[in-house]
């Protein structure tokens, strides 16, 4: 079995049914591979467990960068990107933030994370007032926390009409129209009606 088909798998097991609950032996049998052989690819739990963390966070952002690349301006990067962000976030399971508390390198990995989150989320922000999306002169630093905040800790049921991202994303559309030159409103405008439908 492949690296990368372990830490994948991996890590679907420890953030749906948490850290603590799942074995090195209960590893090993799942998927069908020898004990020895994950001591010897990963030396312990605590290991493999922030190579996983490693090898899914830069595999999404990856396929965060893509994305946000093939949108049509920065305003549409950051409510799909962080719609995605937030159908990632509710892959995790409650149990897996209440056992990595534990886990004091992975933890900090998720610290690095959000630090990097909100860096790269202000960057995307000024982009937007560079282009005449936003407006100067905001607290930018301030809005890329509440987006963060935002995705990271609203949790939506499903709604009449939006599913919880798209919910999730008409509030991004929120945040932003607040700081939107008329250009940027114009913008979030039209992607309101493409979440519409």
């Amino acid at each position: 079995m492949k690296r990368e088909q372990i830490l994948g798998s991996v890590f679907k097991d420890f953030t749906t049914y948490g850290i603590k609950h799942i074995s090195m032996d209960g590893i090993a049998g799942n998927l069908k591979i020898s004990k020895k052989t994950l001591y010897e690819q990963f030396g312990n739990k605590e290991n493999l467990l922030e190579e996983a963390l490693e090898y899914k966070l830069e595999e999404f952002d990856i396929r965060l960068k893509d994305m946000a690349s093939r949108q049509p301006d920065v305003l549409y990067s950051l409510v799909f990107t962080g719609g995605e962000w937030f159908r990632f976030l509710g892959t995790i399971g409650p149990v897996f933030y209440q056992d990595i508390q534990y886990f004091l390198q992975a933890s900090a990995l998720l610290e690095k994370l959000k630090e990097r989150l909100l860096i790269e989320c202000r960057k995307q922000l000024m982009r937007g007032v560079a282009e005449g999306f936003l407006k100067d002169g905001q607290n930018y630093g301030l809005l890329s926390r509440f987006f963060h905040a935002h995705i990271t800790t609203v949790r939506l049921g499903e709604c009449e009409k939006y599913t919880p991202a798209q919910t999730c994303m008409m509030g991004l559309i929120i945040l932003l129209k607040g700081a939107a030159t008329e250009k940027g409103r114009t913008s979030l405008e039209r992607m309101e009606k493409e979440i519409d439908n």
